[in-house]
């Protein structure tokens, strides 16, 4: 059997992986394709590290088992057999200010971080059958470096959404799109859960969509958190879980919270900028904000749920995104009120209700905690993080490489 070394730069870092678990798309893939016979050995490339993201914002790092070689800017560690992560501080502080996001730009092409890139990977043997994966799109220098200096490497862009569209990336428009492009071009695999994301590049997209991990969310579907949150058996919960920013059409959740006064509204997730959130949990009594909360226990909040919301906004970013937590819901056995956005049509429509405008989904929370309803569905393995995967393996071995 041939087998792949895999060199992954997440969208983040591992140690946030570590902190927040496997949640996120990368990490769910960067989990099964670490489980695969045909995966030698995995280096981790985690986002480089500014002098002054280190003074105002020091990471809590997680503890790796083995310390393969150190320098002034560079830990090579293994984490555990086989895997291995490569952490790069830089010293700059004045960059970083001035230059904000863009910063990145100038740490991905960083030429100290891409000497030891290339070194890290001749020092673990990694040398031969390279595949990269990155959902980055500003890491364009890192990924060149690596496929300039070794032979047979096959890059596997994964364009997850149009980060364009995200108000807080207004100012950096123009190098996330040449991000895109860049990163297009010289992938050998191009990847997105929607192909509506085709605007952001000249080349052809294979449409890989979110996968789930059920067996995750079953065993929890007769959790006890109910009680342990202080709610009775005789509280009609609905729930949303996952980013509250500007995706989130604040409008309707007023108003269903002005609808059903006697519900339960809980709500799990990082607040990010500026929104109207944190007013409404000071305006309604009946609103409930816990914070983030770990992989592991998400299917334990789900539980407490009658009914799951996705009261997201149709506009051009959530037209390119694909929510996970609709396959989450579902597979915790919860009925589903969403807006009509990209990702929950198809195949698992027949199990959700799906809105088209305010009164229409405020009207569908009631109906479905009326009902009662219970969704008992076997995803078909297409649906699994292990499908996921073999989609793209599959999508790398037809791929052909000139030989430098």
């Amino acid at each position: 059997m041939k087998k792949y070394n895999l060199v992954f730069f997440p969208f983040h870092d591992f140690d946030k992986w570590e902190k927040e678990g496997y949640r996120t798309r990368d990490a769910h893939l960067f989990t099964k394709l670490s489980e695969r016979n045909d995966i030698n050995k995995i280096l981790i490339i985690n986002r480089p590290e500014s002098g002054i993201e280190r003074i105002i914002k020091p990471k809590n790092k997680i503890k790796k088992d083995v310390e393969i070689s150190r320098n002034n800017r560079c830990i090579l560690n293994e984490f555990k057999k086989d895997i291995y992560i490569l952490d790069f501080k830089t010293y700059d502080i004045i960059k970083p200010l001035i230059q904000k996001r863009n910063w990145w730009v100038t740490a991905y092409a960083n030429h100290s971080l891409n000497q030891e890139i290339i070194k890290s990977i001749k020092k673990l043997n990694m040398e031969e059958d390279i595949i990269i994966y990155s959902n980055v799109v500003i890491n364009w220098e890192a990924v060149k470096n690596i496929k300039d200096y070794f032979n047979n490497v096959k890059f596997v862009f994964d364009i997850v959404d149009d980060q364009t569209q995200i108000s807080k990336n207004s100012r950096y428009i123009a190098s996330i799109k040449k991000g895109y492009k860049l990163n297009s071009n010289q992938s050998d695999v191009l990847i997105s859960t929607s192909k509506n994301v085709s605007h952001l590049t000249s080349r052809n997209i294979t449409e890989i969509s979110n996968g789930v991990n059920v067996d995750h969310f079953r065993k929890h579907i007769y959790s006890n958190t109910r009680n342990k949150l202080g709610f009775s058996s005789d509280d009609k919960i609905v729930f949303y879980i996952g980013k509250i920013h500007e995706r989130i059409d604040f409008d309707i959740v007023e108003s269903a919270l002005k609808k059903y006064p006697r519900y339960k509204f809980v709500f799990c997730g990082p607040i990010l900028g500026k929104n109207k959130f944190k007013n409404l949990t000071k305006k309604y009594e009946h609103l409930y904000w816990y914070g983030d909360v770990h992989y592991n226990d998400i299917p334990k909040f789900i539980s407490i749920a009658d009914v799951c919301i996705i009261p997201h906004k149709l506009n051009e970013l959530t037209k390119t995104q694909s929510p996970l937590k609709l396959l989450e819901y579902i597979s915790c056995g919860k009925p589903v009120v969403t807006t009509n956005i990209n990702g929950v049509s198809g195949d698992l429509s027949k199990l959700v209700s799906i809105t088209n405008n305010n009164e229409d989904f405020i009207h569908a929370i009631g109906k479905e905690i009326d009902k009662k309803t219970v969704i008992n569905y076997d995803f078909p393995f297409e649906y699994t993080w292990e499908a996921k995967v073999q989609e793209i393996m599959d999508c790398i071995k037809e791929v052909k490489v000139d030989i430098k």
